[in-house]
Order: structure tokens, then sequence, then C-alpha cells
């Protein structure tokens, strides 16, 4: 949504109409990282997009969306997107779907490097294996950019509908959580969505292009991954971190006031 709209927002419905534009959006589209692993085929989104041409960009990339979401669950009424690289972007997402529900969801930073030196150990052969930091200070100056720049939006734009959720929260108490969430979004709370893992074993949701580091996907939720620091952090390191994201830690309770 956001890498391509530089490209394609200036477009007008007469731009849509043109079905030499519809392939070169949908080529643009397939171009774009991790694409591919969507399971739709360039003849699907070509026909979808050609069949009701949109009118702007927003609704061309609504219409992708849709037609995922269909391919996975006929009959789905909505679809959502989790996405770090949305935290730079909250502004423009605002913008392009004012309708829209954004889920803010945080982890405490100390554990994040963790994880981030996982993937910097792991052995795949993924194109898509992200290349991470393993330094305290550059994990600590991206959490803290991150989380400043969603909060900034969001306390300037109250027209945006937000919700903040600690990771810790939701893997501590998932369907307490769970349910608060989707009360929040409208929907109703159902038990398979704390089984979600034997979906996915099932039906192979996450794509196997990512799953050497998604492997957590296949497992009952858990709080292993809570407070790894104590154990894997160096006392420097710990009070690095503190000392550069003090204030969001304090704000979002993982420091006291």
């Amino acid at each position: 949504m956001c890498w391509l709209w530089p490209q394609f927002s200036h477009w007008s419905l007469s731009d849509w109409l043109e079905k030499t534009n519809i392939a070169k959006f949908t080529e643009a589209v397939f171009a774009t990282k991790k694409f591919p692993t969507w399971r739709i085929s360039d003849h699907e989104m070509y026909e979808e997009l050609s069949k009701t041409p949109p009118k702007t960009y927003r609704d061309a990339c609504l219409a992708i969306y849709s037609l995922y979401a269909w391919k996975n669950k006929p009959g789905a009424l909505f679809w959502g997107d989790k996405n770090n690289f949305y935290t730079a972007h909250t502004e423009l997402l605002g913008t392009l779907f004012p309708q829209g529900r954004f889920i803010h969801l945080v982890r405490d930073p100390r554990d994040v490097i963790c994880s981030y030196r996982d993937m910097a150990v792991l052995e795949s052969s993924s194109i898509y294996k992200p290349i991470l930091s393993t330094d305290a200070q550059t994990v600590a100056d991206e959490w803290v950019k991150n989380n400043e720049n969603v909060t900034k939006v969001l306390k300037i734009n109250k027209s945006i509908s937000s919700y903040l959720l600690r990771y810790e929260d939701l893997v501590t108490d998932p369907e307490k959580n769970a349910r608060n969430l989707c009360a929040w979004l409208g929907l109703d709370f159902s038990p398979e969505m704390l089984s979600f893992h034997e979906l996915n074993q099932k039906n192979q949701l996450e794509p196997i292009e990512t799953m050497d580091w998604k492997k957590k996907t296949l497992q009952k939720i858990s709080t292993e991954q809570c407070e790894r620091f104590r154990k894997e952090l160096n006392s420097d390191e710990i009070a690095f971190i503190e000392e550069r994201a003090s204030a969001l830690m304090k704000q979002f309770r993982y420091l006291p006031v």
C-alpha cells in the first residue's frame, strides 16, 4: 500500500479505466517484496481490477486485499494487515482508510533485541529473511523511532481510531485481550482465534517462504518469549536500552513511572 503510493496515487478514474494501466499496476504489485507469497496470480488480480475498475489508488488496494481475504476465507467481511513498516506511514494509512482500525502492538525493547539476535543466527535460504541489527543501541533507537512515529500521529490526528496492545499482555491472558480487542473492532470473539496454530498446521496459513522464522505460529500461545533479556542481555545493554527508551517504556508500563 505504501511502497506504490508515490507511483500510482495521482492516477485519475480515466487512468484506472485503461487496461494497459491495470496491467502496469498489477506488474508493479507483483514486483514488491513478499507479494508472491500471497498466493494470488497476476491473472486473478488483473481480472479483479478489470472487472470493477478502481476509481482511486485506495480502491485498488481494497480490491487486492479483498481478493486475498476471499481466497483464504470465502465470505470474509474484514481484512487486516500486520507490518512493522507501517509505523513510518501511520498518517498515510489513516488518510487512505479513514474508517480503518489501527492496532498499535508494542513489545518490550529489551526482548526485541533478543529476538533480533535469534534471527541473526537463524539458518535460512529464504530470500525474505529479515536483516536485523543485533546492536543494543541500534535496536533501541529503532524501537523509539517507530513508536514515537506512531504515538505522535495518533496524538495529533484524533480521527484515527487506534487500540494499544502490549505483546506481553496478549500472551499472558490471550482470551481476555482477544475478547477486548474484538469488542473494540465490533467483531464476535471465537475460540478458534486462540487455536490459530492448529489451523496453521492444517492449512499452512503461513507461507513456506517465511516459516523458518515464524515457527511459533505452529505452537500454542505462551509467555516463554517474555523477559528473556534478564538472562540474555548484560547489565550494560539493559541499562542503555532503559535509558534511551525510558520515556516510552514508562508510557507502555515496561518501567515504573
